[in-house]
């Protein structure tokens, strides 16, 4: 059962620029997208091993995984530790893959 959570400071930053980005093209499109990622959060937290491990990582510690935005080319990559699901980043899609990579040697 997850009972906390962490977000990487990069992390939340990701999401924060995600956010002023899709404003910036239609006014409420920001809060949409902060929402689409609220309810990712949630499911998370629901069910943390839902989804898949990332390709190649299911032999390393931790174990990564991602759950889709509903509408948005973002996934939110995350570890879950104990009781603590930590949010690596809120990836865009397009992005070069692993990118967060680094974050996880901080």
């Amino acid at each position: 059962m997850i009972n906390n959570r962490r977000e990487y400071a990069e992390a939340t930053e990701e999401l924060r620029l995600a956010v002023d980005w899709y404003e910036d093209q239609e006014p409420g499109l920001g809060d949409k997208i902060l929402h689409a990622a609220e309810l990712a959060v949630e499911a998370i937290i629901e069910f943390p091993q839902a989804w898949p491990i990332l390709s190649g990582w299911g032999d390393r510690t931790p174990v990564i995984r991602s759950h889709g935005l509903t509408a948005f080319h973002y996934r939110v990559v995350y570890y879950v530790e104990g009781d603590t699901l930590n949010i690596i980043a809120y990836a865009h899609t397009n992005r070069e893959p692993e990118y967060w990579r680094h974050r996880l040697d901080a």
